[in-house]
């Protein structure tokens, strides 16, 4: 009997040991199987020149891929750091939930006080500048803003100017999407708190959760010096050029944070930890999505030079991040592709496109502006030898490369669709398709 115990007594751990190697071992070929399809399904993102970035990848306590994908990106981490446009506003929603919580502010607070200047602002409350219901012109489709966005602004001057414009609609009519309503909270912020936005983020976020990598432009401080260089789109041949210039100011409470991968990650599982835990919890400042019938949260940036998108999936325990320093809304198709070969659906895997020049003088054919709506326009420009668009009429617009691919048809990366034109019986261009919606007509040339 002893002899017994004694060779149950070795097998059971070697059993033990046994087993956590196998599991260790199906874990591995998870990884590799997972690895190989990204890579497989990266390919087309990376020749287009659309996506050098960095993407990782979380499913419960481990960690699927964490790896940077590019022509130029052999040099990134997770601890690399990039611009994350408007992730951002999950931090600044985040930091008036804490005044919300220490009693110094109320939600329903109207801005009377806060911000007086502002038309409406008897009627508009906090909440609406967190969801979008204020009113609130976006800065971007101010006309105005083109001219002024390489300038220095405080948020106490960006408060007065914006408070010059007449609201699009009345508070609590609807919501329209606001990158002023951010900004705004970010002065909200620093009022109440008597710190500066970054410091109040610095102090109550990223410290507190180890974002040693993590933080917010600072008004005549060096801060970025340790970002990634950012790209947009450009021409031949190698289809990147210098980012569109806007000075970071701007982006306070809307767009001026960076972060790293390994950083990020530590911010979804907070998220992730509150969704389950507090039932009540309103997600401000991210969106609330579905895909496959699987409910998650998610945000997305854009800005000049770098795009970014982050996937929260509490009931699968699973999150998504990819950062891109080439600014293109691909991240969104990249996202949603990594989400269906993770649970198995259908995986759409872009063409690889063929770039092709055409001379200034046929360039020009397509210059003009095109009308969308009573009030939305967008023009084209011909402008050595590429072709470029920008929202808006008129002068001072920000204009952006798009991709000639032959037979009138073209595709512009930051936005990530495809645009055909139209000709009338004598072959002059009189219209636009703009990812498959259209035609929209040619009003000027």
């Amino acid at each position: 009997m002893k002899s017994n115990k004694a060779v149950l007594v070795f097998f059971i751990p070697i059993c033990c040991i046994f087993i956590t190697v196998l599991i260790g071992c199906k874990q591995t070929e998870l990884k590799t199987e997972i690895e190989d399809k990204l890579i497989a399904f990266m390919q087309p993102y990376v020749e287009n020149r659309d996506f050098d970035g960095y993407i990782i990848i979380r499913k419960s306590d481990s960690i699927l891929l964490s790896r940077e994908f590019g022509k130029n990106a052999s040099q990134l981490t997770e601890n690399s750091q990039f611009m994350v446009g408007s992730i951002t506003k999950t931090f600044t929603a985040e930091a008036i939930s804490f005044l919300v919580k220490q009693g110094k502010i109320s939600l329903s607070d109207p801005l009377t006080e806060l911000v007086p200047s502002l038309p409406n602002a008897s009627q508009i409350l906090i909440k609406d500048l967190l969801v979008y219901s204020s009113g609130i012109r976006d800065y971007y489709s101010i006309s105005e803003f083109n001219g002024i966005r390489n300038e220095v602004t405080q948020l106490k001057d960006f408060t007065k100017w914006i408070s010059q414009f007449e609201p699009e609609f009345e508070p609590g009519e609807r919501n329209s999407y606001s990158n002023s309503g951010y900004n705004l909270l970010a002065f909200i912020i620093e009022s109440v708190s008597g710190l500066k936005y970054h410091d109040y983020l610095k102090t109550y976020i990223f410290n507190p959760l180890k974002m040693d990598s993590t933080g917010s432009f600072e008004m005549g401080k060096d801060t970025l010096l340790n970002i990634v260089q950012g790209f947009s789109p450009g021409s031949l041949p190698t289809l990147l050029s210098e980012p569109n210039k806007i000075h970071y100011s701007w982006l306070t409470g809307s767009g001026s944070v960076h972060s790293s991968p390994k950083d990020l990650l530590k911010w979804c599982s907070v998220i992730e930890t509150r969704v389950i835990k507090e039932p009540d919890w309103k997600p401000y400042g991210w969106g609330l999505r579905s895909q496959n019938s699987i409910d998650y949260l998610e945000q997305s940036g854009r800005i000049p030079g770098y795009s970014s998108i982050i996937q929260i999936f509490p009931s699968l325990d699973l999150n998504i991040i990819v950062l891109n320093r080439i600014e293109s809304d691909a991240v969104n198709s990249i996202a949603k592709g990594i989400t269906n070969l993770l649970l198995n659906e259908d995986v759409e895997i872009p063409d690889i496109r063929k770039v092709q020049e055409l001379s200034a003088t046929k360039l020009s054919e397509y210059s003009g502006t095109y009308q969308f709506s009573p009030n939305f326009f967008v023009t084209f420009l011909e402008q050595n030898g590429t072709l470029k668009v920008a929202t808006g009429k008129g002068e001072n617009l920000d204009f952006s490369i798009v991709d000639y691919l032959g037979n009138d048809e073209f595709f512009f990366r930051s936005t990530y669709n495809h645009i055909s034109f139209n000709r009338d019986k004598n072959d002059k261009i009189n219209g636009i398709n703009w990812a498959g919606s259209g035609p929209y007509p040619k009003v000027n040339q």
